[in-house]
């Protein structure tokens, strides 16, 4: 029993006064985070207390290769000095600095006392490209090292064909491997419609850096097929078939439209090699117009009792009346109710719904509409067609056979054909442009009191 009580207050003792014991060779220096603390007793064993973790323990005796490590808490350290080895530094040029493991040893040429081991050999001098590698020494053994620092780097330049350019103005054939000093380099290339035919390369200051040049090219896509004259659209691009398109390879949107077909909308893959879309777009619903009537469908008239069934801004004229307003191309008799367009700022309400402007809305006859515009308010009661605005707010529908972007006054406001647009009373350059060529512009004067119908590039 007393024994065990001995054995536990011993116990107890070494936990609550624990250290740092090293044992290692006697009479070794022993430091504590830069600083000489001790020197190990004869016996070979040290215990050194109240320290502060963590902290950098250093070794050192004369004739041995010092021992260096970081610890973290109380322990036991059991050390074996190794026998010092060496390394005899020779360079081109002369005076690099030597670097082991992280640590400044002096300038070549020279020899330098290491411990045994891999070590992490770095050499460097300023103007010059830094050099690192690791060599592995034995207990004693003295390696001779040379060492050429160059003031280049061997920029790799790395692509799968056979590219003529230009580094920085200086003829290669790519993939090629050229030195350069580290910074920026100019790279260009030639023979093919490349997308980036200018590259900027950053080089490091390293002995060797690889670069992979981007050899994409665009590539021209052929867009054909029935009917002819379509309009394609490929991301937001507008052109009329058969179209080229010179793109990058990927993934498109493409749509193609044409009066009296069905739109088609489709992805298409575009690759590097030669690339063709056909079409062939299916016939739209039919609308029946009568005969007897004349009838203007987006401002053109028909001469056709058939037409494609969508949207148009109608006019019709007969039996001492004329009517205006949105049809999808079926008239069959002229429409009994009136036209009412209102394009000033505000609102009109018709049968308890209100209708922000621009707005054209069919009243049956003697029926009364409420207006609202620059905070008043009236009832007016429709007996034939109406047009109500004002000098600020004249009503413009703009139209053309083809399909064209418009330009008014040099600002872009939309593509034809543009309905119930609001302008000021006054003089305007229209501009009509195809694929951002203007392809017809012409002066014209807006007036109140009536739609303004303008006509352009046929």
């Amino acid at each position: 029993m007393k024994k065990f009580a001995v054995f536990v207050m011993f116990f107890v003792s070494m936990f609550l006064f624990a250290n740092l014991t090293i044992i290692t060779e006697p009479s070794a220096m022993v430091y504590w985070n830069g600083a000489l603390i001790d020197v190990v007793p004869l016996d070979g064993v040290l215990e050194l207390e109240n320290l502060d973790y963590p902290g950098t323990l250093k070794i050192v005796k004369p004739g041995y290769a010092p021992y260096e490590t970081l610890v973290s808490t109380d322990t036991i350290l059991k050390v074996k000095l190794s026998l010092p080895s060496y390394i005899e530094v020779t360079s081109d040029p002369e005076n690099v600095d030597v670097i082991v493991n992280g640590n400044f040893l002096g300038t070549s040429p020279d020899v330098f006392e290491v411990s045994s081991g891999e070590l992490l050999l770095t050499f460097e001098k300023e103007g010059y490209i830094s050099k690192k590698f690791k060599i592995t020494l034995l207990p004693s053994q003295i390696k001779k090292i040379h060492v050429t620092l160059t003031k280049n780097v061997k920029l790799k330049l790395i692509s799968n064909d056979v590219i003529e350019a230009t580094i920085d103005g200086k003829y290669i054939k790519l993939p090629t491997t050229v030195e350069v000093l580290p910074g920026k380099h100019v790279l260009k290339l030639y023979g093919k419609d490349y997308i980036k035919t200018v590259q900027e390369i950053e080089v490091p200051a390293v002995e060797e850096y690889e670069y992979n040049v981007d050899e994409t090219v665009y590539v021209n896509l052929y867009v054909y097929g029935y009917p002819e004259n379509a309009n394609v659209i490929l991301n937001n691009i507008s052109k009329t078939s058969p179209a080229i398109f010179k793109v990058i390879p990927g993934i498109y949107d493409i749509k193609i439209e044409s009066d009296g077909f069905k739109t088609l909308k489709e992805k298409i893959n575009v690759t590097t090699s030669s690339n063709t879309f056909m079409y062939n777009l299916s016939k739209n619903l039919i609308s029946s117009v009568n005969n007897s009537l004349t009838v203007f469908f987006d401002g053109y008239i028909s001469k056709d009792n058939l037409v494609p069934k969508r949207l148009y801004f109608t006019k019709v004229v007969g039996d001492n009346k004329e009517w205006f307003g949105f049809t999808d191309g079926s008239i069959e008799e002229i429409p009994k109710s009136f036209s009412v367009i209102f394009t000033k700022d505000g609102y009109i309400e018709y049968k308890g719904v209100r209708y922000n402007s621009p707005v054209i809305l069919n009243v049956n006859y003697d029926d009364t509409v409420k207006v609202v515009s620059n905070g008043k308010e009236e009832s007016v009661i429709v007996k034939e067609n109406k047009i109500l605005d004002d000098p600020k707010s004249c009503a413009v529908n703009i139209y053309s056979k083809q399909v064209f972007d418009v330009k008014i006054n040099g600002k872009f406001i939309g593509r034809t054909p543009i309905y119930l647009l609001s302008l000021p009373e006054g003089g305007y350059r229209m501009e009509f442009l195809k694929n951002g060529i203007t392809i017809y512009e012409k002066n014209v004067e807006i007036k109140q009191g009536i739609l303004n119908e303008i006509y352009g590039g046929d």
